[in-house]
């Protein structure tokens, strides 16, 4: 079994630790830059426990992003982790089709469905029961909330938040750095 330590100890990374246990990964524990009320084991500050860490010990982002604010700091620090190995982690509750392309350090939760053609950029979320659908791209850190549905041939840029509930027309392009709001 494969070991991994999560990046960020908020509410978020409950929910991380149980998919990569789902996908049969031993969550170590989490680093922050403080404790935090996870029931994770807090392990210390990323900058002090790096150099302590066997190099087969993956790493994974578990901190999302809410405003324009925390996206843009999430892209920032997910660029500092980029050389550490990071896999995705993809929920066994989620469908996906077999056909879909998945980046680097992506997180699929429960109940997401994922079909043909999608692509999604590295470090991107999809929140619970949120709908991908055919053709959709996802470019680099984009964040998309629980509920969402994404119509077919959507194009969503980069550090773009999309908020929970919202229902995004087909052949839509979306730029980068933009915040659309709940529903």
């Amino acid at each position: 079994m494969n070991e991994i330590i999560l990046i960020g100890g908020g509410g978020f990374s409950a929910e991380v630790a149980e998919v990569a246990e789902q996908n049969n990964y031993k969550v170590i524990g989490y680093v922050d830059s403080e404790k935090t009320s996870s029931c994770l084991k807090y392990l210390g500050k990323f900058s002090e426990i790096i150099t302590q860490i066997d190099a087969s010990v993956y790493f994974f982002p578990a901190f999302g992003a809410i405003d324009r604010k925390t996206i843009r700091s999430r892209s920032q620090n997910l660029s500092e982790y980029a050389q550490l190995n990071i896999p995705s982690l993809v929920s066994p509750y989620a469908i996906v089709s077999k056909n879909v392309k998945i980046g680097k350090g992506v997180f699929i939760a429960h109940g997401v469905i994922l079909n043909s053609e999608a692509s999604i950029g590295d470090f991107s979320i999809i929140n619970s029961s949120s709908v991908i659908g055919h053709n959709v791209t996802l470019k680099k850190d984009v964040v998309i909330s629980g509920n969402v549905f994404l119509g077919g041939a959507c194009r969503v840029g980069e550090r773009t938040l999309v908020g929970p509930g919202a229902l995004i027309l087909q052949s839509l392009n979306i730029g980068s750095d933009v915040i659309i709001s709940i529903g």
